[in-house]
């Protein structure tokens, strides 16, 4: 790391310097840039290595961020990359880090093709760069960040169309649980081929005029289905569940018994949005008026989301007991930093970030059932979040682990705005329009293991959860999708609807099926 500090000085310093271009460097055919603009692309590229350096969950090598960036840059010129690059910028690097002149360089060699014209040439780049990061890094447009900044109520109709102005019909691409196309029992790859007595027309894929309508009369088909259904969606304001159960009553709200007579419910946690720690207290709130005696929390696909509601939830729970205890930098120092044992734990969760920022913050559960037995359904895709409350349960003994081992999806994302504005990523060019989604905490469960798994990382090594030693349910990858597909069947089933699904037979997901049976048993 002697190098880190001089290369960042030097590179939030220096100018465009008249450094010797490498001899892998040709001139294209492509209309000439101004140096003026290869030298603001080199900038802005040099700058955000530099960031992504200091802020990334652990130390990377700036050659292997400037190479996977100008990959990215000669892909989208569509030109070969030179067989000197990484030599070139390994040079650069052995010469005080001059990178600067080596990026701008090549970037007016490749003068302004279509394609890499405007902001083009640097996304080019910047999407290359993620490429040497974890696949949870990203190169974000605002649209994309505000559709993930999601409140905890919405309106609307509760679906979108894919965006393509060409396709006719209209397909749909998602439906909102709980809104009004899922209680009209639409689905995603349903077509639209009638829209107020009309064909339909490219502004339907526009969500903002879409989200607008008031009122939509439509004729959809649903592929595979003989014949075509009328239907009328009103707009409205709604909670998109993010808490869903075994099936739904016909008020299309969720019957959450797998076994009544045994009085033991089955939850399902679909993502970790803001107001999923509550939804959760609600139902636990209900069920336990209903004599619950035991819970199956199933957080098997579900993708994580949010921090504080992962460690609500976790903490709803626990009781006085802590969640997880989180820490970064890397692996190798990770246990030295946890002063957190079981049965001895701190009062808060905490994250570490490189910077040196210390994140004490958490939401206090909306309500606590620390007595209650249960068992956390896991498989291959439980993730981030979910990953963290299986981990918090089974570290601090409270709950029973069941299915295949998690994702190893254990860091936290920070949102870093490239328009110059936000502290820790501020640009002397801005970047308009684009927000770098970097990873900057690792997560670390009570017992001090790490979650994070790191694509060196071996099946041995502690990351993820693994589930009981007893309790490991292997399925084949065929029925892990089949499930999958079966249980976003069940969550969009109408309540009013009498169709038939495979898994109204509760025999037909056989991972369910061994913790019930496990349940069972720990309540004799």
């Amino acid at each position: 790391m002697r190098w880190f500090k001089p290369i960042v000085a030097f590179l939030l310093a220096c100018g465009l310097s008249q450094a010797t271009s490498p001899t892998s460097i040709n001139r294209t055919s492509n209309p000439p840039l101004s140096r003026v603009a290869a030298h603001q692309y080199a900038l802005q590229l040099q700058e955000v290595i530099v960031r992504v350096m200091q802020h990334y969950i652990r130390p990377v090598e700036p050659v292997s961020l400037a190479e996977a960036a100008l990959k990215g840059l000669y892909e989208a010129a569509q030109v070969p990359v030179p067989v000197t690059l990484h030599a070139d910028l390994k040079n650069a690097i052995d010469k005080e880090g001059q990178f600067l002149p080596l990026f701008s360089r090549i970037r007016e060699s490749l003068g302004n093709p279509p394609s890499l014209r405007g902001d083009k040439a640097i996304r080019a780049s910047l999407d290359g760069l993620t490429n040497a990061l974890d696949p949870f890094c990203a190169v974000l447009d605002q649209e994309q960040v505000s559709r993930t900044d999601r409140s905890e109520a919405t309106s609307g109709l509760g679906l979108t169309m894919v965006d393509s102005s060409a396709l006719v019909p209209l397909v749909v691409k998602s439906v909102a649980l709980g809104g009004p196309a899922q209680r009209a029992g639409i689905r995603p790859g349903d077509q639209i081929t009638q829209f107020a007595g009309q064909p339909p027309n490219g502004r339907l894929t526009d969500p903002a005029y879409f989200s607008n309508l008031e009122r939509v009369e439509c004729t959809v088909i649903h592929p595979g289905t003989p014949g075509a259904r009328q239907v009328v969606l009103q707009s409205e304001s709604f909670y998109p569940e993010t808490v869903t159960g075994v099936t739904r009553q016909p008020d299309n709200s969720w019957d959450y018994f797998l076994s009544s007579e045994q009085g033991i419910a089955q939850v399902r946690i679909l993502t970790f949005d803001t107001g999923t720690a509550s939804a959760l207290a609600r139902v636990l709130k209900q069920l336990k008026s209903q004599k619950m005696r035991g819970l199956i929390l199933d957080l098997r696909w579900c993708p994580g989301g949010y921090l504080d509601p992962s460690r609500a939830v976790a903490g709803t729970f626990l009781s006085d007991y802590n969640p997880a205890f989180f820490v970064l930098p890397t692996p190798a120092n990770t246990l030295a930093l946890a002063d957190v044992h079981l049965d001895d734990h701190c009062s808060n969760a905490t994250v570490w970030y490189r910077d040196g920022e210390l994140d004490r913050q958490i939401e206090r559960p909306a309500a606590s059932f620390p007595d209650l037995p249960m068992i956390v359904l896991v498989n291959g895709e439980t993730t981030g979040g979910a990953e963290l409350v299986a981990a918090v349960l089974q570290d601090n003994r409270r709950a029973r682990i069941c299915g295949q081992r998690t994702r190893g999806k254990g860091s936290v994302q920070k949102y870093f705005n490239l328009t110059g504005e936000q502290a820790g990523m501020q640009l002397t060019v801005p970047i308009p329009g684009m927000v770098l989604k970097l990873s900057e905490g690792t997560l670390l469960r009570p017992s001090g293991k790490s979650l994070i798994r790191f694509p060196e990382s071996k099946p041995t090594d502690d990351w993820g959860v693994r589930p009981d030693v007893d309790l490991e349910y292997r399925v084949s990858a065929e029925l892990d999708h089949q499930l999958r597909d079966w249980w976003q069947w069940q969550n969009l089933r109408p309540g009013t609807s009498n169709e038939s699904l495979p898994l109204d037979d509760p025999a037909n997901d056989p991972q369910r099926q061994a913790a019930l049976r496990t349940l069972i048993d720990m309540l004799k």
